[in-house]
């Protein structure tokens, strides 16, 4: 019974729960602020957590994809509630987050401390913001473009449906494929570069082929429409909450 519940595929039913259930109580609490916290703090996580691979329904995938699917939960209740212009701002401040990080990071890695027990949690702390920058790069780029492609299908299709689910689900599922093909497709291009070119930066440690790129892309993507379905119960969740402000 402990393994059932600690496999990876139960793990990621109460990954999505948690997640949901997190920017629920940040917009009951404080409002379309608490939307941009949310967007901020995922953000950054995300951007860590899709360092991480593992095997999941007999697929290889990477992590972080609830987080992302999680981002376009924020920025469908902002753009129902409140309209394109702010979810736009999420998506803006998302960014800034990650890209302040990393910067921040950066420095932080290249204080002289001592290794061992006499440096703290310098190695750890290296090891997980230390990811190759040509991965951070690209998930960057990728979570910008799909972010903001998210934004506009949900306003395009607003246009021609009425029903909330119909909404959240199109712009989702279609963003999400375009950032999971772009994503690795654009590691993928790091990694072959550094095959040619030798230089250490655009070692993403992706391996190369046509056959890897449709894989990698393909299974999480899947996990990702897996992970939108919950979506739906939580978008009108959301705009229970909205009539009630």
């Amino acid at each position: 019974m402990t393994n059932l519940l600690l496999s990876n595929e139960c793990l990621l039913f109460l990954q999505i729960l948690i997640s949901f259930l997190g920017v629920i109580l940040s917009f009951k609490f404080w409002g379309k602020a608490g939307l941009f916290a949310w967007a901020a703090f995922i953000t950054v996580f995300a951007n860590l957590e899709v360092n991480s691979f593992c095997n999941m329904f007999g697929l290889t995938v990477s992590l972080g994809n609830v987080a992302f699917v999680s981002l376009a939960l924020v920025q469908d209740i902002l753009s129902e509630n409140y309209g394109q212009d702010i979810a736009k701002k999420s998506v803006s401040i998302g960014f800034f987050a990650a890209i302040s990080v990393v910067i921040i990071s950066w420095f932080s890695m290249r204080f002289n401390c001592p290794e061992g027990p006499e440096g703290g949690n310098h190695e750890a702390f290296c090891q997980v913001f230390g990811a190759a920058g040509a991965i951070v790069l690209a998930s960057l780029i990728s979570y910008f473009c799909s972010n903001r492609m998210n934004v506009w299908l949900y306003a395009f299709i607003r246009k021609y449906t009425k029903k909330i689910w119909l909404r959240a689900q199109f712009s989702t599922w279609i963003s999400q494929l375009f950032d999971s093909f772009f994503f690795t497709g654009l590691c993928i291009s790091f990694a072959t570069l550094y095959q040619t070119t030798g230089i250490a930066w655009f070692n993403t440690q992706f391996p190369i082929g046509w056959s890897i790129y449709f894989e990698l892309s393909i299974t999480t993507y899947i996990i990702k429409i897996i992970v939108a379905i919950f979506e739906i119960p939580f978008s009108y969740w959301a705009k229970s909450l909205f009539r009630c402000f």
